[in-house]
């Protein structure tokens, strides 16, 4: 069933992204509230969210986030 819902959500911004609209899946800690998942329907314990996918227009380019050092991060054995 992850694996289920993982490949829906990919294949969701593969298709949003291939009709020029951003996409961008994202799973925050809101993906593990209680609360939110009994609004939405599930059911607690037996229910989980994968993630939410926001669609969008694109109204310019995506801002490339920091990320560390290739060497810092990476070593070879």
């Amino acid at each position: 069933m992850q694996l289920s819902a993982g490949a829906v959500c990919t294949t969701l911004l593969y298709a949003a992204q291939s009709l020029d609209y951003a996409a961008q899946w994202l799973t925050e800690w809101y993906a593990y509230n209680d609360n939110l998942l009994k609004k939405l329907g599930g059911e607690t314990g037996k229910d989980r969210i994968a993630g939410f996918i926001y669609i969008g227009e694109k109204v310019s380019p995506p801002m490339e986030r920091t990320r560390p050092n290739f060497d810092s991060v990476v070593t070879y054995l």
